[in-house]
């Protein structure tokens, strides 16, 4: 198991030297998708303006060229495993365990859950119904998402530059106190106070997959490694699902601006208390792995 060296090791192993070599290639990666999210974003609002369908036909193509694109991709020999039904419900059940292996991992795997369900509601459903709340006009909708995405992007490349700094318990508890910032006030937001807000769960969000997957990645055998982030991230999928479900009722008798402050509360009443829980955990395994150094 590849785990993050404690800050009392003068060398990290090489097997960690290439997980922070990893980390960082898939910060920038993270940055490009981010940049060409912030450009399509800020084109949308005038797109829609010149005709309601035109975002819509622009995506379809560009989707279509994605897949045309991954058609092209070649799949090397070593290692391939034709696809069937039963060898994808064993590669299920292998990233489940992987998940319940032990009490830290389903403590963090509640955790991920709850922060990656949250932020990935607002990214993908929430973010804009709040700014139409508040009173944006598509046009300054593009030019408002555009911009976010393109400043969260910047602090995301910013503070991956050396993921050192950011230690497990600085990162877990980042995320609900982030959040809870952002979300919680939503009931009272205006229009000015919006975009501050929005960038917050915005951060929040693309810092899931920049930041918070890298330590999580960590706790996984290579070889169970992507079928327990894709359990994983099914499950937040699942938490979306129940998620947009209950709060579009809301939406239809209020509006969203109490989703956020309801996020906000779930985040400091649940999130918050799962990430205290975490650093303790965290501490008490850098305590030992010190003591295992001290008494090699």
């Amino acid at each position: 198991m590849i785990r993050r060296p404690p800050r009392s090791t003068p060398k990290p192993s090489s097997a960690a030297s290439d997980v922070y070599k990893r980390q960082h290639y898939m910060a920038k990666a993270g940055f490009l998708y981010r940049m060409a999210l912030a450009l399509a974003t800020f084109l949308g609002g005038y797109l829609y303006q010149i005709w309601i369908g035109l975002p819509y036909i622009a995506m379809g193509l560009s989707q279509m060229l994605a897949s045309f694109l991954v058609f092209l991709m070649i799949e090397p020999e070593v290692d391939s495993e034709k696809f069937s039904l039963q060898s994808y419900l064993r590669q299920t059940r292998d990233g489940f365990k992987q998940l319940l292996k032990s009490s830290y991992m389903k403590k963090l795997t509640v955790y991920y859950i709850l922060v990656g369900g949250i932020t990935w509601n607002c990214l993908l459903y929430f973010n804009q119904p709040f700014a139409k709340d508040l009173g944006f006009s598509e046009v300054e909708l593009g030019r408002l998402f555009g911009s976010l995405y393109f400043i969260s992007s910047l602090l995301i490349v910013l503070l991956t530059k050396d993921m050192k700094i950011l230690s497990r318990k600085l990162v877990y508890l980042g995320f609900p106190v982030v959040m809870t910032l952002s979300l919680l006030p939503g009931y009272f937001a205006t229009k000015v106070v919006a975009p501050l807000l929005l960038l917050g769960i915005m951060f929040a969000g693309s810092s899931r997959f920049a930041i918070l997957d890298q330590y999580v990645n960590q706790e996984f055998l290579s070889k169970y490694r992507a079928t327990a982030i894709s359990s994983l991230n099914m499950l937040v999928s699942f938490f979306y699902i129940i998620t947009v479900t209950l709060g579009g009722r809301v939406q239809d008798i209020y509006n969203t601006k109490l989703i956020f402050s309801l996020l906000g509360l779930l985040t400091l009443l649940v999130v918050f208390p799962s990430a205290l829980s975490l650093v303790k955990i965290e501490r008490g395994r850098v305590s030992s792995a010190r003591n295992e150094i001290k008494e090699g």
